[in-house]
């Protein structure tokens, strides 16, 4: 006698509600992250291309993405150099962004070569952090 996988697993106790678990889990987390991404090109509409973390040295555009709605006009961008061994604040930018919408785009200028930590601030709170490392 065959026995199909539905029902030999599916008779388990709490089978089904394990694997809806499991997979609601999974979904959410691929969506409504707080990143920083850095990209080749962003356009109007947000979609980028080759996007990475590892860039030769110039202008640099980036995307930040937050699970919530800003609340209000501006983010405090923070670059710290880490090549030195330890984290050291180089840049500070205020990005105008749009109060109630979830993503933004701007260009930061990055032309000294490095390994960089980059934190985006809003209301004195890290919506955000990532490492980008530049080459000549």
């Amino acid at each position: 006698m065959m026995m199909n996988f539905k029902d030999h697993y599916f008779k388990i106790p709490f089978i089904k509600e394990i694997l809806i678990l499991v997979i609601a889990i999974s979904l959410t987390s691929c969506f409504g992250k707080n990143e920083i991404s850095f990209c080749e090109k962003i356009d109007d509409n947000f979609k980028t291309q080759n996007c990475g973390n590892k860039f030769l040295t110039g202008n640099l555009p980036v995307l930040i993405n937050s699970k919530k709605a800003f609340t209000n006009d501006k983010i405090v961008l923070k670059i710290y150099l880490l090549s030195t061994g330890h984290s050291e604040e180089i840049r500070s930018y205020s990005i105008k962004v749009e109060k109630n919408k979830k993503t933004a785009k701007f260009i930061i200028p990055m032309y000294q070569a490095g390994i960089y930590e980059i934190k985006a601030y809003m209301n004195k709170h890290i919506i955000s952090k990532t490492q980008v490392q530049i080459i000549d």
